[in-house]
């Protein structure tokens, strides 16, 4: 197995103990608006890392990026007011990039026929580390009620700088943008000297798309977490998010390998507009299904919704790949999925905002943020052709 896909494991695992109660956390302290600083920071930060990965090297640069998360999660830990709890939040959401310093890792290493299994592959390794996490974190937090929430922080920081080592030790050397000029030389002139910002203008259409959808993935997964835990418990709760977790890992691996197949037949634009009526339809089962007694069928819906998830992150993927220059690949695929962070940073907000006309607001708001981005599938589709035909 690849070294890369432990590093995604403990990653996550590591992330799992903290991230489920992070949203509770801030909702019992009043401070909910301390979400959004991770998110804002990481709007900023992922475009500078996935630069810093051209031309340093990914190893070398996630290094750093664990090192300094394992601070920002131990500054968590110390609970010593709300200025340290925003340094911590920023500190994290400035420097955690393992996941996408490791995706540019495969894109750049990879073939192009192999790369969608085993960025699902990727996917489906790191969620496993998601089914522990949340069931033990659960646990401590159950067993150490005033403890429990700063215990997991720490645990957290310790697991980040053993997945540094794990960086250091396991993985090679990756090639900097030196070694890519012979890669530079072979594209079209106007694609290699074109600037940064030039490309993603021309990408607005992709850059709409992925806001959209990764705003209505997360409104749910987030949402999700803070109902289970009102209506059964903190134990509860984690069984629920470690099941998510399991269904998540499950459906990647089935999706690395059923999207490389379909997508010999069929163009990755329509699998993704696919993929989006998939994710409205089964967030909305999810809105009418919550909170009946109809569970298995809940929990079967849920794994549904976990393979259209996995599916649009694979297929986003080859999507921004296709268009973007490999010589500042880095650079592109940071500024692309630094609207990850926007999304992250506007969900407390949103969440907040709908929970207070019902528990089903951000179900509801998330089933239809779904359905818009299947339209604008249809203006990435034509470009994505064209590129396929050149």
């Amino acid at each position: 197995m690849k070294p890369i896909y432990f590093v995604a494991f403990f990653d996550l695992f590591a992330v799992s103990l903290i991230v489920p109660s992070l949203s509770g956390h801030f909702l019992e302290n009043n401070v909910v608006w301390v979400g959004s600083i991770y998110g804002i920071a990481q709007l900023f930060s992922q475009p500078f890392f996935g630069s810093l990965a051209d031309r340093f090297g990914t190893r070398n640069v996630t290094i750093v990026s664990l090192l300094i998360s394992s601070f920002s999660y131990y500054l968590l830990s110390t609970r010593t007011g709300l200025a340290i709890l925003i340094l911590a939040r920023m500190i994290a959401g400035g420097s955690k990039q393992t996941q996408e310093l490791s995706r540019l890792v495969i894109v750049n290493e990879e073939k192009e026929e192999n790369r969608a299994r085993v960025v699902g592959l990727f996917n489906s390794v790191g969620s496993a580390g998601f089914i522990l996490g949340p069931i033990i974190s659960g646990f401590i937090r159950e067993s150490f009620p005033g403890e429990g929430f700063y215990i997991c922080a720490r645990l957290t920081s310790l697991i980040f700088v053993l997945n540094a080592a794990l960086v250091w030790y396991f993985t090679a050397p990756s090639a900097t943008s030196s070694q890519l000029q012979r890669v530079k030389k072979t594209e079209k002139e106007a694609a290699a000297t074109s600037s940064t910002l030039s490309q993603l203008f021309k990408m607005w259409d992709l850059c709409l798309l992925r806001l959209m959808l990764t705003m209505a993935i997360l409104m749910a997964r987030f949402v999700m977490p803070i109902l289970s835990e009102r209506a059964f418990g903190p134990v509860r709760s984690g069984m629920l998010t470690s099941y998510t977790s399991l269904a998540g890992t499950v459906s990647a691996a089935l999706a690395s390998n059923i999207i490389p197949n379909l997508s010999r037949r069929i163009e990755v634009a329509q699998l993704e507009l696919l993929t989006c009526l998939g994710l409205a339809v089964s967030v909305l089962l999810l809105a009418l299904l919550w909170g009946n007694s109809f569970w298995f069928l809940f929990l079967a819906v849920l794994f549904v919704n976990c393979f259209f998830t996995q599916c649009s992150r694979i297929l986003l993927t080859q999507l921004t790949v296709a268009r973007a220059p490999v010589a500042n690949r880095g650079t592109i695929m940071g500024s692309v999925t630094s609207l990850t962070a926007v999304s992250r940073s506007l969900c407390d907000f949103a969440n907040a905002f709908l929970l207070s006309f019902g528990d089903l607001g951000p179900l509801l708001a998330s089933a239809a943020l779904c359905s818009l981005s299947s339209l604008l599938v249809a203006r990435v589709l034509p470009k994505t052709q064209k590129l396929k035909t050149s």
